[in-house]
């Protein structure tokens, strides 16, 4: 889900450069004295590093937790078999007999 959002929140500020640069294509220059084309370029710019910056804080943010052989076990086992019991360490399978999880 955050990988999500932050992909369209990284896309609407790439969006919202393209904008600004759409918006300043009169033959003027700014008031800040850059034409149309530098305008759009350093917004560009602006945009893919604020994008790149929320894509670095949800990485650092959701690095992955060291965890033990067992539940390391039960994650594979849950995720291959649906019906994966972890108590029991066993699955149904397809012959409807219970079956250990050897992953």
């Amino acid at each position: 889900m955050q990988s999500t959002l932050t992909r369209k929140i990284a896309a609407g500020l790439m969006g919202l450069a393209v904008a600004a640069g759409a918006l300043g294509s009169a033959p003027r220059a700014s008031a800040a004295g850059l034409t149309p084309t530098e305008a759009a370029v350093i917004a560009g710019f602006g945009g893919f590093v604020v994008g790149s910056m929320i894509a670095e804080r949800h990485h650092r943010h959701h690095r992955h937790v060291a965890v033990d052989r067992w539940e390391l076990h039960v994650m594979r086992c849950e995720a291959r078999y649906s019906t994966y019991d972890p108590a029991s360490d066993t699955f149904v399978g397809f012959d409807g007999d219970l079956h250990r999880c050897r992953l």
